[in-house]
């Protein structure tokens, strides 16, 4: 199980946009 945008569903259902923004760039939130 896998929680995607509110919602528990499949892991092999789970899957992002190739143009999200984290994917293109990389782009991360990190805490220290």
């Amino acid at each position: 199980m896998v929680y995607l945008n509110g919602n528990f569903i499949a892991k092999n259902k789970a899957s992002i946009s190739v143009m999200d923004r984290g994917f293109l760039f990389g782009d991360g939130v990190y805490e220290v």
